[in-house]
């Protein structure tokens, strides 16, 4: 495999088409056929969290353990990561210091502050302890990082609840009434919804590259190539 577009420029409008489509319109150069690797990150994310792979739609599965895999809702918060990185949305101003998940709910989404954090924190747990409790060391917007979390699926819960007290990090203390509760079904519903949005923007002309690279480095970052056969 190889990621490099040696002495290629590709037009900004194919390379962003290129990118966001699932049904790549491949390009070939040097015998090797280059995918996006958005489309290899949904692929992923969808086939373990069980929904169809070219559409995201949920299939009928009866299982919890699959539709709220954690590995998979990773996969979904690598993509946000990815889409922050990449985009900004013409019709928005935010500030572009946060973190890239943070900087992707607050472009393409009408998630509440408290909540983007709470998403934020959910990552961070997830990420690095894979654990549902997130103490984070920075003491930067340290009262919305702080979550102990518990997670589910299906209709009944919204996005989030957020907790009537909030955690004081203290595991020396009685649990009560300071869970964040998590509906990480919906959270990858978000993410599908999220990437449908981007590409309507893209077709409206109203998504921007936000890399200095520009739509070159979108594809020769966030592309690898394969040798055909």
């Amino acid at each position: 495999m190889n990621n490099s577009f040696k002495n290629s420029i590709i037009p900004e409008e194919m390379a962003v088409r290129m990118y966001l489509s699932y049904k790549i319109e491949d390009l070939k150069i040097n015998k090797k056929m280059y995918t996006s690797v958005l489309t290899v990150a949904l692929r992923d994310s969808r086939r373990i969290t069980g929904r169809d792979i070219s559409t995201g739609k949920k299939l009928i599965i009866d299982e919890p353990f699959i539709i709220g895999c954690w590995l998979g809702i990773l996969g979904y918060f690598s993509i946000l990561d990815q889409i922050g990185k990449c985009f900004s949305n013409s019709e928005r101003s935010i500030n572009n210091k946060d973190n890239d998940i943070i900087q992707a709910l607050r472009n393409f989404t009408d998630v509440s502050e408290e909540e983007i954090y709470a998403l934020y924190a959910l990552r961070c747990a997830l990420i690095h302890e894979y654990s549902l409790f997130n103490m984070p060391k920075t003491k930067n917007k340290i009262e919305l990082l702080v979550h102990r979390f518990s997670i589910t699926i299906g209709d009944y819960y919204p996005l989030i609840t957020l907790p009537k007290n909030q955690w004081n990090g203290n595991f020396g203390t009685n649990f009560k009434n300071d869970e964040t509760i998590v509906n990480v079904e919906k959270f990858c519903d978000l993410v599908e919804n999220i990437y449908n949005y981007i590409c309507k923007l893209f077709d409206e002309g109203k998504l921007n590259i936000k890399l200095k690279g520009g739509s070159d480095e979108l594809l020769q970052r966030f592309s690898f190539g394969i040798f055909d056969k």
